[in-house]
This record gives structure tokens, C-alpha cells and sequence, in this order.
């Protein structure tokens, strides 16, 4: 799996000016994109630009006093006005006791391709938009940590398909392809294999 890096930040509908949303370009978890104070609202979004188009695999997320987590994907090259896909769907980061008692804020989400709905995770995105919702406080600021996204590898795959699929392919690599396929022999390759692997 590959990370993907996030260009700019495309919109977004909060920030506090000492903790931007441009923070979360940034690799430092230190730095967080934090809810404007004088708003007192319960949800704000932003919507990120991504380095390509790409299938995702990975979506780390670290909240900061956020009761609820949306993600959706889009593409740049929509119409203006087309509404985002849902790629993971309204998901609990604390629950109403812990936000009462300022329990667990900082929290971190490591979604994967098992957590995506269906439609979303088979397509290609260029765009991700994350909405983080505090309905329990209106007294305390929330967002995100860092965001850290990772797509599947055609590097990778095309190396997986040159791995050698059967018994003869590897006797072959490794110059052991007089050995007859029976039982004792599969007993002597591996034993021949692991000897090469013992010279690394």
C-alpha cells in the first residue's frame, strides 16, 4: 500500500486561526485543524485534494474531541454540485459519557477497505471529505489530529504478479528444476530453500 499525499486543502467550513485547517497537510500530529470558538457549531467539514486519482485501502484518522466521524470521496472532474459518495459512514469516536466528563479526546480510527461501503471503496478518488460533529459540547473545540491515506500499489501488484505461482517455477529460479515433484522431493526443496535463504 501506498500513501497518498494530500495537495491543499480544496473548502472547508471552520477553523480556528491558530489551529487551521491547512495543519493537517502537515505530518506533525502536534498540529491540529481545530472548530472556530466564537461558532459554537456542532459540525464542520473540509474538503482535501489528493495527489491522484487512486483506489483507497487506508484511512488513518486522529480526532480531537470529536463525538462523530463522516468520510466521503468525490473526483475533481464532477460537475460543481455533485454530491460526495460515502466512503465510511457515520462512525462514534466518544461517547456522550466520555464528552460529559472529558474523557478520551484524543482518539484515533484506523478504517480499511472492510469499513468502506461498498460502492465507494471500488472506485477511484482524487478527492476525500471529512465532517466531524460534536453535538454533546458546544464549550469545547474539535477536529482532527492528522489524516493519513493510503491506496493500493500497482508497484506492488505488478510485483506480486511476477511472483513465480507453483513448485516447478521456483525449482526453476533457483536451479532445482531436476527435482521430480513427489513428496520427498517437496521434503528436499524446502529444505534446499531454506539453506539459500540461510546465506542472505
Amino acid at each position: 500500500m501506498a500513501p497518498i499525499a494530500i495537495k491543499y486543502v480544496v473548502s472547508f467550513t471552520s477553523q480556528d486561526e491558530k489551529h487551521p485547517v491547512s495543519n493537517v497537510l502537515k505530518r506533525d500530529s502536534q498540529l491540529r485543524w481545530l472548530s472556530n470558538p466564537k461558532e459554537k457549531n456542532v459540525q464542520m467539514d473540509a474538503v482535501f485534494q489528493l495527489e491522484d486519482f487512486c483506489c483507497l485501502s487506508v484511512v488513518d484518522v486522529g480526532t480531537y474531541w470529536c463525538g462523530t466521524l463522516q468520510i466521503l470521496v468525490g473526483r475533481s472532474d464532477w460537475p460543481q454540485g455533485v454530491t460526495f459518495k460515502t466512503l465510511v459512514p457515520t462512525t462514534c469516536m466518544m461517547l456522550p459519557a466520555d464528552c460529559r466528563k472529558g474523557n478520551n479526546v484524543v482518539k484515533e480510527r484506523i478504517f480499511q477497505s472492510d469499513d468502506f461501503c461498498e460502492d465507494a471503496a471500488k472506485g477511484s478518488w482524487d478527492r476525500i471529505q471529512v465532517s466531524c460533529r460534536q453535538p454533546f459540547r458546544r464549550d469545547v473545540q474539535f477536529g482532527l489530529s492528522f489524516l493519513r491515506i493510503r491506496s493500493k500499489s500497482a508497484e506492488n501488484e505488478k510485483l506480486m504478479s511476477s511472483v513465480p505461482k507453483n513448485v516447478q517455477s521456483i525449482q526453476k529460479h533457483f536451479g532445482l528444476d531436476d527435482m521430480t515433484s513427489t513428496p520427498s522431493s517437496e521434503v528436499g526443496l524446502k529444505s534446499k530453500l531454506l539453506k539459500i535463504a540461510g546465506e542472505f
